[in-house]
């Protein structure tokens, strides 16, 4: 087939000359018109397509680790969903030519032939994605053609997947210049994007790097702590010899007021040091969870609750002990009382039965029941040990708190130690 302007001969089928352009026929892609052939993949397609490209990404590494959780150990899935996640665009556009958001807005990845790219260029395109700042080089070419960094490097291009690679070869790179100036909505639209991905960049960045800044100042305390506490057991000691053998008012020592004071008390943090002759404990919160706490026994360790009354840490369960003593008390105590007690770590409820048993210090049940809601057994209050007894009024029973309404709070600090209440109420109330 000859060119009616040029006289060059063309290939049967082409629709236009290939040394004029002129129009001498037409193809099956009847309806691909040649604007649409400069084009090859407009601004908005390959908006979304990056959008959901996104979402596909941590999806498909999310699928890789949950599969292999079942195969390999932790070190191993970590690695196998972060490679996933970085070699999706590279999985995805070697075997199907496409992603999953290429798939949706009917586009595909050919190279400058119009042909199935090859693997080192599939792979330089991805390794490209991964340069600082490549999403903002869409900023620098225009509106169209649409071409990243990673497009540009690997000699690729994102096209219509009708397009045949006899079309790919007619794109005219001269139009596509004109047309990029032509498209002022065109470069609109890029502005918008990038500003916006590079505003989510930014905030994913800050909080990163808040995150981080918070993790460390968090460590940092906890680590202040732990150091001011156990320096606090060396100068107990020192204490103990020089007060004759003794711990007694250790705790409100002119130099350990100081130290813990101005540890402590610049930060907010309340701590609790309880001592007697023989016994102190110091106890702390720790980001972490739980409380650090250290005795002169040389028990040291993070521990379910912080210190009431108590001068050792022995008898309060760990943070990973007391999920365990908490469920063997629930189910105890719900076989002897048949009531619906549910005992949590982190909650404090405020009507509690508490007897002394053979099987552990106190046997209790928790219920979320007011006074008048509850019926009141008689007889339990009876067996509570005077040890309980003497946190509250002074010759008070449990009949007198629910007379008065007033709730009782409670910490559970395990079964050798059982529980330690305290009434929230005013002088009055115990008169």
């Amino acid at each position: 087939m000859f060119c009616s302007k040029c006289g060059t001969e063309n290939k049967e089928g082409v629709n236009f000359c290939k040394s004029c352009g002129n129009q001498i026929g037409n193809s099956v892609n009847a309806t691909i018109t040649n604007e649409e052939l400069v084009l090859p993949a407009s601004l908005l397609q390959r908006f979304l397509h990056n959008i959901v490209d996104i979402i596909a990404m941590y999806v498909f590494a999310f699928v890789v680790g949950f599969a292999s959780s079942f195969l390999f150990g932790e070190t191993t899935v970590f690695v196998l969903s972060i490679t996933a996640f970085f070699s999706y665009h590279l999985i995805f556009e070697a075997l199907f030519q496409k992603t999953i958001g290429k798939m949706l807005t009917g586009t595909k990845v050919v190279n400058m032939q119009g042909e199935r790219p090859s693997f080192l260029a599939l792979l330089g395109r991805t390794l490209a994605r991964h340069i600082p700042f490549e999403p903002l080089s869409f900023l620098f070419y225009g509106a169209y053609p649409t071409q990243g960094w990673h497009d540009r490097l690997s000699r690729t291009l994102v096209v219509p997947k009708a397009l045949t690679p006899e079309d790919v070869q007619r794109i005219d790179s001269e139009k596509i210049r004109r047309q990029k100036y032509d498209n002022k909505a065109g470069i609109i639209i890029v502005i918008i994007a990038v500003s916006l991905l590079f505003i989510m960049i930014i905030g994913i960045i800050s909080s990163v790097v808040l995150a981080s800044l918070e993790e460390a100042r968090n460590k940092s305390r906890d680590a202040g702590i732990k150091s001011i506490l156990s320096r606090a057991r060396v100068e107990a000691e020192l204490y103990y010899e020089k007060n004759l053998n003794s711990y007694s008012d250790f705790c409100i020592d002119e130099q350990m007021e100081l130290l813990f004071g101005k540890t402590f008390g610049d930060k907010s943090i309340n701590y609790v040091c309880n001592d007697s002759s023989s016994e102190y404990a110091v106890s702390a919160p720790v980001s972490e969870g739980g409380y650090y706490c250290v005795d002169n026994k040389g028990d040291v360790s993070v521990v379910g609750y912080g210190l009431t009354n108590q001068t050792s840490c022995s008898g309060i369960p760990t943070i990973k002990s007391l999920p365990k003593e908490l469920k063997e008390v629930e189910e105890y105590v719900n076989s002897m009382y048949d009531l619906p007690a549910m005992i949590d770590e982190e909650v404090r409820l405020d009507r509690i039965y508490a007897s002394y048993d053979n099987k552990m210090n106190f046997d209790y049940t928790m219920v979320n029941f007011t006074a008048d809601e509850l019926e009141w057994s008689s007889g339990l209050e009876d067996t509570i040990s005077s040890g309980l007894i003497s946190y509250f009024c002074e010759d008070s029973s449990f009949e007198y708190y629910r007379e008065k309404n007033i709730p009782i709070k409670w910490n559970y600090y395990g079964m050798n130690k059982g529980l330690i209440g305290s009434v929230e109420a005013s002088n009055t109330d115990c008169i």
